[in-house]
């Protein structure tokens, strides 16, 4: 148990973050995670510290669980309309088969919706992060607005943590207490 706990600790607390790992809840809402298989080792870590930032926000009401790292959409024929519940963090390119909007980074199928398409050759792996946490955002709801997470063009210092605004967004379009949620001010999470 104690090697669980210092699992947990480790895994929050990597880079230097200000927030930690909860555990889930027995009233939580789990949402499954499938990440593309084509991700390289160092987009998987970008990838897991977004989702781990949103789950210390989302303050075990939901939490976000990936259950796959090799998910092959690809071949799954699932790249546009995944089968079943769950999000999907997919890798493309801009000159492949999804086509992206002129300049984008990555962005989502929808608010509201189930698949993140991270536009590989557009980004810098140390991007990733928060280019995950504002995509969730609209997966979770939330559309562009302000100057922070959701501001509809990427810059690292306004991405670089969950704000009030979002968090705002996500409670009341998923029908939750947002005041219970948690987000950063200043870039430190309280």
């Amino acid at each position: 148990m104690k090697l669980l706990i210092f699992i947990l600790l480790l895994l929050g607390c990597a880079n230097n973050s200000t927030y930690i790992q909860t555990k889930l809840s027995s009233s939580s809402t789990e949402i499954n995670v499938y990440v593309d298989k084509d991700f390289d080792p160092i987009d998987d870590e970008q990838i897991l510290e977004g989702i781990t930032q949103w789950n210390y926000v989302l303050n075990d009401f939901i939490y976000l669980n990936i259950v796959d790292w090799n998910y092959d959409a690809w071949h799954e024929k699932q790249i546009e309309k995944p089968i079943g519940d769950g999000f999907y963090v997919v890798k493309i390119f801009s000159d492949g088969k999804i086509s992206s909007p002129d300049a984008y980074l990555a962005f989502a199928d929808d608010i509201g919706g189930q698949i993140i398409y991270i536009v590989r050759d557009r980004v810098k792996p140390e991007t990733i992060q928060f280019l995950i946490l504002h995509e969730i955002g609209h997966l979770l709801g939330a559309k562009h607005q302000g100057f922070f997470l959701m501001h509809p063009f990427y810059n690292q210092n306004r991405y670089k943590c969950i704000d009030e605004g979002v968090v705002r967004q996500v409670g009341t379009y998923l029908n939750l207490d947002w005041t219970m949620l948690k987000w950063c001010v200043n870039g430190k999470y309280y």
